[in-house]
């Protein structure tokens, strides 16, 4: 297709986005002027009915951000990308209806129980839509990857909103607590989703949340104890022509292939012409030290 044809797309997941944006909008907005599912708790001026109409709004807030952050990046990364096809467009916009329309049900909710009840299906419907594009997509495509995380966090989500019973006493100190513990689910659920959406390494996050040195593990070559060797490397390179951008990925390749303790790049402008300006000297440096990979760069003109 021509680049016509691409920009088209482009402003059509656009006009989407803006359109489902306000969906989202008036949702909130809904429940900013009329929060029955609060009114419905009958609290009596307690510090009770704050804490539950925050932890409401935290549920929705987080949920309709996911939403739009979400479907924002699958479709300008599948639809814009591939410049189509508008059948895929028309899939998603189907399921961003199905999507926008349980969010507005839940900010209108008349009970706490009938609030979990829209988010429950927002969350299966999520499981749902995971599943079929997880069969529908083959492994490594942007899709897939989305569909993934999405698929065990709507579950995770799914399975939380059963906190909120219709067998606690509305307005109770039970009820104010289990409200908020599923506002900070869904809040740490969101910050998990995000991770995943934008940097697109859900679990790198959830291990690096738990101060887990696989985290490091994962990325950086097999650390070397150098302190416990008689003897250990290092790999210099220099380059006059500045095309690091081939030499440079060789190098690093080989430094942790070899096991490297370090290795540093030069880059320098032309050596006979001392008075150039705007020529600057770039040094880079990976040390390799157990369990991490620290980084320092240094110009010199």
């Amino acid at each position: 297709m021509d680049t016509g044809n691409a920009s088209s797309f482009y402003y059509a997941v656009e006009a989407v986005v803006l359109a489902f944006g306000a969906v989202v909008a008036v949702a909130l907005e809904r429940f900013y002027k009329d929060p029955k599912v609060v009114k419905a708790q009958r609290f009596e001026h307690s510090p009770g009915h704050e804490v539950f109409y925050w932890s409401v709004l935290t549920v929705l807030v987080s949920l309709g951000i996911r939403f739009l952050i979400g479907s924002t990046v699958h479709l300008h990364g599948t639809i814009t990308e591939n410049r189509g096809p508008v059948h895929d467009l028309l899939w998603d916009i189907l399921w961003l209806f199905v999507f926008g329309s349980f969010i507005v049900r839940a900010a209108l909710a008349d009970d706490d129980c009938e609030f979990a009840k829209w988010l429950r299906w927002f969350s299966g419907a999520g499981v749902f839509w995971s599943l079929i594009a997880i069969v529908r997509n083959p492994g490594g495509t942007l899709t897939y990857r989305l569909a993934l995380g999405w698929l065990i966090i709507n579950g995770a989500q799914f399975a939380a909103t059963f906190l909120v019973s219709g067998n606690v006493r509305p307005g109770s100190n039970e009820q104010v607590l289990r409200m908020l513990t599923l506002a900070v689910i869904f809040a740490l659920l969101f910050i998990v989703d995000l991770c995943n959406i934008l940097d697109g390494s859900l679990w790198k996050h959830i291990v690096a949340m738990l101060h887990c040195p696989a985290a490091v593990m994962h990325s950086v070559p097999t650390p070397i104890n150098n302190a416990d060797k008689a003897e250990w490397h290092f790999v210099i390179s220099g380059d006059l022509r500045n095309c690091g951008d081939l030499i440079m990925p060789a190098v690093a390749q080989g430094a942790g292939r070899d096991h490297a303790a370090f290795y540093t790049w030069v880059i320098c402008g032309p050596y006979t012409n001392m008075t150039a300006t705007s020529r600057l000297e770039e040094v880079w440096t990976s040390t390799i030290t157990e369990g991490c990979t620290s980084n320092r760069r240094y110009q010199s003109c």
